[in-house]
């Protein structure tokens, strides 16, 4: 995977969510070093909060997959996309709209 700082690639890790299953809905290559996934996925976090159910839905997710220095590498949201990589990319089309999501800029880092 690919993080654009330290930071938020500790908290993924120390997260404790547990991917339960996953669906690629489509996708679409945006430019020659950038894929865009569209993806279902049910999570332990998802299920316990709600935004999936126990019967089985799904709660979509946008995740890419980027050229990054000669390898390919998993990228969980667009923020984390260098920016020398967003050639033809409209990130709108990759944003959510569900009040539960906070948004980076809300969130407080720890102090050094």
């Amino acid at each position: 995977m690919h993080f654009e700082d330290d930071w938020t690639e500790k908290v993924y890790l120390e997260s404790n969510n547990k991917l339960l299953d996953c669906r690629i809905e489509s996708t679409e290559i945006v430019n020659s070093n950038l894929i865009a996934l569209t993806i279902q996925v049910r999570t332990r976090v998802s299920d316990e909060t709600g935004r999936t159910q126990g019967d089985g839905t799904y709660e979509i997710v946008y995740n890419f997959a980027a050229l990054i220095e000669g390898e390919w590498r998993f990228i969980n949201g667009v923020r984390h996309i260098p920016e020398d990589l967003k050639d033809n990319f409209d990130e709108s089309k990759y944003s959510y709209d569900d009040t539960n999501i906070v948004a980076p800029d809300d969130v407080l880092l720890p102090e050094d």
